[in-house]
């Protein structure tokens, strides 16, 4: 496992993923244990497309084998988009990292996640 350096690095390319939560955790983003980068997650938008009714979102961080919580139940209103990361406020998934998340019913809330790739 070989991180790249960040302050000259050979290649940065901007990706979108786009994830439909289940009702389980799993994973939305993940940087393969010998991807040789690392993964710029600067935006992660969670959108509700229930027309009724509000849902939750859960959204981590999983690294060595452990979730830690970056939004926890998380309500996003009706017909709604929840900013739950911002380029201001970006992350790091080092190699065998993922963002993990789940909704609290399946196929209501969408994850779009706006990430560079960098080796």
């Amino acid at each position: 496992m070989t991180a790249p350096n960040l302050k000259a690095p050979a290649t940065i390319t901007g990706k979108t993923a786009t994830y439909s939560c289940t009702s389980t955790l799993a994973a939305a983003l993940s940087n393969g244990a010998s991807s040789n980068k690392v993964l710029k997650v600067n935006t992660i938008r969670a959108a509700n497309i229930d027309t009724t009714s509000a849902f939750s979102v859960d959204i981590t961080v999983y690294r060595s084998a452990a979730n830690t919580y970056i939004a926890n139940a998380i309500s996003v209103p009706v017909n709604s988009t929840l900013v739950v990361l911002s380029k201001e406020e970006y992350i790091y998934l080092e190699e065998g990292d993922a963002i993990y998340a789940k909704g609290s019913t399946s196929g209501k809330i969408d994850l779009t996640i706006s990430y560079e790739e960098i080796s």
